[in-house]
């Protein structure tokens, strides 16, 4: 069931900003280096399961957190004699669940359901999804190649956009922002911190960045098979490098951009992966609804 974020009054988040910064105390704040691999940029955090010391890649686009089978052996081992569930189905993939105690740093620390999954990432042995990260405030210092975890809205963000946080019926519960065209129109936008792409479009976007901004861009097919289908037959993305894509009042320069694929397409009119999210620094408050962005582009 999705969770209802509890909306906060504006003028206590004014009150709330007056400072300059995302930095806290060692007891608030849970600070990582960003991995800035120019080939395959990423967002990971480091957690300990079970009291093991794990890294987990931070997506804001999962609905739940994940430890993938081969390093959840040696988290088990340290923890309560709790038996796997019985295996589930999730699409073509097979997945259990287990309570184990979870903690990054001193911000966050709770028993909870994670799911097992016997799918593997290089480099790292779980994800850090939603069912957490909405409950932390999330700090995105792409300028300082860093990532600060905190319980705390951080000071400094009166003058940055702020765009307001979904709850949409249809999606699970992930990052889903609202965005405005200059008609009027609302644009439902997916910020997936876990995909590493930059701009996906639905078709009719698609379209209009094609005749107003990329005829002169070079279009490509590229097969894509999603993850959690893994026989599924691949379909087609188109794919270009653009100088200039616009979404209602963000604008993101050099970035890649895709068509969505038709799963997402039905539900978003955008995604935006880490390639186009780290263009800006971001501060993510989902316990207020609030996303706030600054351009760390001249």
């Amino acid at each position: 069931m999705r969770t209802r974020i509890t909306r906060r009054a504006s003028a206590l988040l004014l009150a709330s900003i007056c400072a300059i910064g995302c930095h806290h105390s060692a007891e608030e704040t849970y600070d990582h280096p960003i991995e800035l691999d120019p080939r395959r940029p990423s967002l990971r955090t480091q957690a300990t399961v079970n009291g093991v010391p794990m890294e987990f890649l931070v997506d804001t686009a999962s609905d739940r957190t994940v430890l993938f089978e081969r390093a959840a052996r040696a988290a088990l081992l340290r923890g309560a004699p709790h038996e796997p569930s019985a295996p589930r189905d999730y699409g073509q993939v097979q997945y259990r669940t287990v309570p184990v105690d979870l903690q990054l740093g001193r911000v966050y620390s709770n028993r909870l359901e994670l799911t097992l999954v016997g799918l593997d990432l290089e480099g790292v042995d779980g994800i850090l999804g939603w069912d957490v990260l909405h409950k932390l405030v999330m700090c995105l210092r792409w300028s300082e190649n860093r990532l600060f975890l905190t319980n705390e809205v951080p000071a400094g963000l009166r003058d940055w956009e702020q765009y307001r946080i979904l709850s949409e019926p249809d999606i699970p519960p992930s990052l889903v922002i609202g965005l405005y065209e200059p008609g009027g129109n609302r644009l439902i936008v997916l910020i997936d911190t876990g995909a590493n792409d930059g701009v996906s479009l639905s078709p009719r976007l698609w379209g209009e960045w094609r005749e107003n901004l990329g005829s002169r861009e070079t279009i490509r097919e590229q097969p894509v098979v999603h993850p959690f289908h893994p026989t599924r037959s691949s379909s087609l993305q188109l794919t270009a490098l653009a100088q200039t894509v616009r979404l209602g009042p963000i604008t993101i320069h050099r970035t890649p951009v895709t068509t969505l694929i038709p799963d997402l397409a039905r539900f978003v009119d955008a995604l935006l992966g880490i390639q186009a999210v780290l263009r800006n620094d971001t501060v993510i408050w989902p316990q207020g609804d609030i996303l706030f962005m600054r351009s760390i582009e001249s």
